[in-house]
């Protein structure tokens, strides 16, 4: 039989997991510890963040990083003017122009918002928190 899974599909709601837990008494499944666990497996070297202000400033992904002794750069204000622009370009169901080459960093991207998955998830060198949660969640029989 098929088991229910519960997964917030956005990485600054994250914030909320344990309250929501709490409060529905649903166990959810962390897209940041799932992403995580493949930084550590796949990218100990470090990675480049790119996030919305919240997710950032609540070090969602950066704390957890830290204590895998994983080195992590946030991105420069030029990059979080761009970062800004796609992510209100997608909720406004806009086309976002955002590529890989406008980051200044030879890191993997860590794309810490869910609309950025929509513009750069297939983009070569890049970490698609979506990408990584639907692998655990429905994982191919190679």
């Amino acid at each position: 039989t098929a088991t229910d899974q519960v997964v917030i599909a956005c990485n600054t709601a994250h914030i909320l997991k344990e309250e929501i837990e709490q409060r529905t008494g649903v166990s959810i499944i962390s897209m940041i510890n799932a992403t995580i666990h493949h930084i550590a497996a796949n990218h100990p070297d470090g990675v480049h963040l790119i996030a919305t202000p919240t997710t950032l400033k609540q070090m969602l992904y950066e704390q957890p990083l830290r204590m895998q002794k994983i080195m992590i750069t946030k991105p420069a204000k030029r990059e979080r003017r761009v970062i800004e622009h796609a992510i209100r370009n997608v909720i406004a169901g806009k086309a976002a122009s955002v590529h890989r080459e406008d980051f200044d960093t030879t890191k993997p991207l860590l794309l810490g918002c869910t609309e950025l998955s929509c513009v750069l998830g297939d983009s070569a060198d890049v970490i698609d928190p979506m990408a990584i949660i639907v692998d655990k969640l429905l994982p191919t029989n190679n």
